[in-house]
């Protein structure tokens, strides 16, 4: 950040100023604006440090980015629960950069999980997008192409079973370890 407006431990509210953006970074980087956010706990860096959850989507530092929704631009008008369908919530979200987001949704009364891809830009406008679901012991199904809104919606059971599962936006993507063993809520 370039200056603070608020202090440590401040409550904010949406659309409230908090800093100005700066351009700090390592000697000889030539990085653009930007702001460095950490959710830290304890002592110890860097193991100390909090994944943080934006809009539902979780922010995973270092290698992921989050764009902020006061930006302003298009918005894309489907969740992750319209496309997987009534009855499916979200278990995890990755962000793809700022092309998009990757989640993970889980219907506890069918026992399926569901992966999509929503785009955050380009939105209407068909380019790169991709997910994918993988159920320990099973195939890998992936839907990828060109997409206006999303890649998906992929279905599978996995009740009492690990996935992996990922997507792509863009030239960003994430793929997951096998997680979420077990029985979800």
């Amino acid at each position: 950040m370039n200056s603070r407006s608020v202090s440590a431990g401040a409550s904010v509210s949406q659309g409230q100023k908090i800093g100005t953006v700066g351009k700090t970074s390592k000697p000889g980087n030539n990085i653009s604006a930007h702001l460095h956010y950490e959710v830290r706990l304890s002592t110890g860096y860097p193991s100390n440090i909090q994944k943080a959850v934006f809009n539902g989507s979780t922010f995973g530092y270092p290698a992921q980015t989050v764009t902020s929704k006061n930006c302003g631009g298009s918005t894309n008008p489907y969740t992750p629960q319209e496309v997987c369908g009534s009855g499916y919530d979200v278990i995890d979200s990755a962000a793809l950069g700022s092309a998009g987001t990757v989640y993970l949704l889980y219907d506890n009364s069918t026992g399926y999980n569901c992966v999509t891809t929503i785009r955050s830009t380009s939105i209407g406008t068909a380019s790169a997008t991709g997910a994918y679901l993988e159920v320990q012991g099973a195939t890998r199904v992936t839907d990828s192409g060109n997409f206006a809104y999303y890649a998906g919606p992929i279905r599978a059971s996995g009740a009492g079973k690990c996935v992996k599962w990922g997507g792509k936006a863009g030239s960003t993507g994430y793929d997951s370890p096998f997680e979420h063993c077990g029985q979800r809520t």
